[in-house]
């Protein structure tokens, strides 16, 4: 067994409580912590962001000791977590959330709710680190997660500057666990969101829409996220909080003349 880097941790997702990728992401938590605790959806939460859930109650559901499932969003599971189901025993060193079905990558990242729940982490107080598994035709290689996942987290937490001021955002390629070409810091990569509605008529008569997410081809350069994946490495990404675009700053200082 390997030797724990953190004492405690806490584990969240996306994709529901009973998600193939949450159980490869405790794996890699019992190698590198003391105590693992699970706080994430009940069911699949994936496309909620940062979201909060401010108009309905929160319903907690204890699986086992330390293992608790949310009725709400991904940002929801940690704020529980952290303010009612850690709060006598303590916060977490660490918050991993993961690993998520299908990549992070480039704009898409702004609605993910594994890449929302580490930043409400963050924003906590609580260093987070966020973890994806891309893949393609619905073959996903969690080998691939499960083998460098541990890796990756050993070397952020053991030689970072924790609490580092940024969420790592790390994706896996869609490829096998000795496929992959290395571990490259990438950029958050460029997108065109594109979102369709399609129409459907219920046995009632009554119209109801899905919602249709696309990304449009959008040239990326060498040290983009979405790169570094094509070429078979693990990409991560730091993502910071800070919003404000610095070019924007004086392009609207000369618009409205200030100094």
């Amino acid at each position: 067994m390997s030797d724990p880097i953190v004492r405690k941790v806490l584990l969240t997702n996306d994709d529901g409580l009973d998600a193939p990728g949450l159980a490869v992401l405790e794996e890699i938590a019992n190698a590198i912590a003391e105590e693992v605790w699970i706080a994430a959806p009940v069911m699949d939460a994936s496309g909620t962001g940062s979201s909060v859930s401010i108009h309905s109650a929160l319903r907690v559901y204890e699986a086992r000791p330390r293992r608790y499932g949310v009725g709400g969003t991904p940002s929801d599971c940690v704020m529980v977590a952290l303010d009612v189901l850690m709060k006598e025993s303590g916060a977490p060193d660490l918050v991993l959330s993961g690993v998520n079905r299908g990549a992070n990558l480039a704009t898409d990242s702004h609605y993910s709710g594994t890449m929302g729940a580490a930043g409400t982490a963050y924003l906590m107080g609580v260093p987070a680190i966020a973890l994806s598994q891309a893949h393609r035709h619905g073959d996903v290689h969690w080998d691939t997660a499960r083998k460098h996942g541990e890796v990756l987290v050993r070397r952020l937490v053991g030689d970072g500057d924790w609490p580092a001021g940024f969420v790592p955002n790390i994706n896996f390629p869609p490829v096998g666990p000795e496929d992959v070409t290395g571990y490259e810091v990438t950029e958050q990569g460029s997108g065109v969101l594109s979102i369709g509605l399609e129409t459907r008529m219920d046995p009632r008569g009554k119209e109801y829409h899905w919602l249709r997410f696309g990304r449009g081809q959008v040239g990326q350069s060498e040290e983009a996220d979405i790169s570094a994946i094509k070429r078979g490495a693990v990409s991560i990404t730091p993502i910071g909080f800070d919003r404000t675009d610095r070019a924007g700053v004086g392009m609207l200082k000369k618009s409205l003349g200030n100094p």
